[in-house]
């Protein structure tokens, strides 16, 4: 993608650290996996913009405070390579937890 297309994320949410799990099946050239990320919330905000190449996000949730939010809406950008995760109600600055369910081929 030429630079002057490229997408900037929102910066109301910062990703701290990622947990990956990858299950390929070498078979159908395809994969399912999980992906649990620790994450900074700088300002309130309702959605979570993530990057997406080909993925297919079957569920996100939010964890914080010994609650899980499961995301309203999953909305898929092609063009812009992104995915939006609307959880629907303002989610308060501080450390949270996102898990997201994904397959791809």
């Amino acid at each position: 993608m030429p630079a002057t297309e490229a997408v900037v994320l929102p910066t109301s949410v910062r990703p701290v650290k990622y947990h990956i799990e990858l299950h390929p099946d070498l078979e159908r050239f395809s994969f399912r996996g999980a992906e649990r990320v620790d994450i900074e919330v700088v300002e309130a905000t309702t959605v979570i913009v993530l990057n997406d190449v080909e993925l297919q996000v079957e569920s996100a949730s939010l964890h914080r405070d010994g609650s899980a939010t499961t995301a309203k809406r999953i909305t898929f950008d092609g063009p812009r390579q992104a995915v939006t995760l609307d959880f629907g109600d303002a989610i308060a600055p501080g450390p949270a937890t996102l898990e997201v369910s994904f397959s791809g081929e």
